[in-house]
């Protein structure tokens, strides 16, 4: 499972939103469209991009502040996909 690391200086909405919720794939990332995390991880893992993402979901297109969490995600997403294709 992907863990999600925020800069010291940045407590994400992310963060915030996990600390009620048991399973991170119900995690709200967008508070305006109420995208789920694993709606979000689906999404990426089908090979669609952020603004792919942004139109299928609302996620990212209201006020924005979920931006840097969604591309956090991704860019987990894809250092992990690259560690396991290293592996192989």
């Amino acid at each position: 499972m992907l863990q999600f690391k925020a800069s010291e200086n940045h407590e994400s909405n992310f963060q915030l939103m996990s600390l009620n919720n048991a399973n991170p794939a119900d995690e709200v990332m967008c508070s305006c469209s109420g995208t789920k995390r694993g709606e979000i991880l689906n999404l990426f893992e089908q090979g669609l991009d952020m603004d792919a993402v942004s139109r299928r979901t609302g996620a990212i297109s209201g006020c924005g502040g979920c931006e840097w969490d969604i591309a956090e995600l991704q860019r987990e997403l894809a250092e992990q996909k690259n560690k396991e294709e290293q592996g192989s």
